[in-house]
């Protein structure tokens, strides 16, 4: 199971590296993820992965920074994403092999990095519910009703 930090602060899909002049910007995003490549061989080593895996990335945002919008949060990992693709820890990043969720939160370091931990199928479950909680709060029963309909829990 993989669980590492990468001493480096995320970047948004607002960066420049995806600015409407793809062509001059090209090179600052193979750069990045040449950097990250490097980043996650020297952590892990390479991969030879087939099977499906899930992970769970959450920035760590540092001084002077802020929460990312949800778009800009999930479209600035796609270079981390890609890193993780061509070192092989992830076969492809189609739904087939893939699945991951994106979480946040200010640095208690006071730096920015940023923390991808490989989860199970129960790791799956509480980061998804995590995620559906974090502006949301509702109570046992319709949460019980919405996982029967979903065809997520079985009716008893």
């Amino acid at each position: 199971m993989i669980h590492v930090v990468i001493e480096r602060e995320a970047i948004s899909a607002n960066d420049a590296i995806y600015g409407a002049n793809k062509r001059g910007q090209r090179w600052k995003y193979k750069k990045l993820r040449e950097n990250l490549i490097s980043d996650i061989e020297n952590l892990l080593g390479p991969g030879e992965e087939e099977e499906r895996k899930a992970f769970r990335i959450t920035r760590h945002w540092g001084p002077r920074k802020r929460q990312f919008d949800e778009a800009n949060l999930i479209g600035g990992f796609k270079i981390l994403v890609d890193a993780f693709v061509k070192t092989g820890h992830i076969a492809d990043d189609n739904p087939n092999f893939f699945k991951c969720y994106y979480f946040q939160k200010k640095s208690t370091t006071g730096f920015g990095y940023i923390e991808i931990e490989e989860i199970d199928a129960y790791g799956e479950l509480l980061s998804l519910f995590e995620k559906g909680a974090e502006n949301l709060e509702v109570e046992k029963e319709p949460l019980l009703k919405a996982a029967i309909e979903s065809k997520l829990l079985k009716p008893s």
